[in-house]
């Protein structure tokens, strides 16, 4: 169980990763408003006859390697063995008024303050995996001269980013430093 005063050293940094992953959050649904200005403006849609390679085929294996790669990178980043080494660092205390809230905190918790930063990170890089299908998707919509192409795409990546979303409250409980 984190103590108040560890919730309260976490809350502006879970906030300001809140509005990264909202700005990711927002990427894909942008992609399709793209592809929709470029090729959906219409009522005829002009689809490429023949596009000449499968594209859907190679986006949809795509789609699988980064949804596996930006699982495997997750637990693999916020892996036992790599939480235990980056815990047997000495934190360091932070600077300004979080220097006095670092100080009320148990040595357990400060240990767990220096993990935000690899948290936060392997975070941001889970989640740009996980928005570039929506990138693919856009690409191939691109390809095919069809906005419709990047909808499944957008969608997978902002139900994938959703499931992502920031829980540093209960990644951080669930550590026994």
């Amino acid at each position: 169980m984190l103590s108040n005063a560890f919730k309260t050293w976490i809350a502006p940094r879970a906030r300001a990763l809140l509005v990264i992953w909202g700005a990711i959050l927002v990427a894909p649904v942008m992609y399709v408003g793209i592809a929709w200005f470029l090729f959906g403006r219409t009522d005829h849609f002009q689809a490429a006859e023949n596009p000449g390679l499968p594209w859907s085929q190679i986006g949809m294996g795509l789609l699988l390697v980064l949804v596996l790669g930006a699982g495997y990178f997750q637990r693999w980043a916020l892996g036992g063995e790599r939480l235990r080494a980056i815990l047997a660092t000495v934190p360091v205390p932070a600077a300004g008024k979080d220097r006095d809230l670092f100080k009320k905190l148990s040595p357990a918790e400060q240990s767990l303050t220096g993990l935000w930063q690899h948290y936060q990170t392997t975070m941001i890089v889970v989640w740009a995996i996980l928005e570039s299908m929506a990138v693919v998707g856009l690409v191939l919509a691109i390809l095919q001269r069809d906005f419709r192409v990047v909808i499944p795409f957008s969608v997978a990546a902002v139900v994938l980013l959703i499931l992502k979303r920031p829980q540093p409250g209960k990644f951080f409980a669930g550590i026994k430093p």
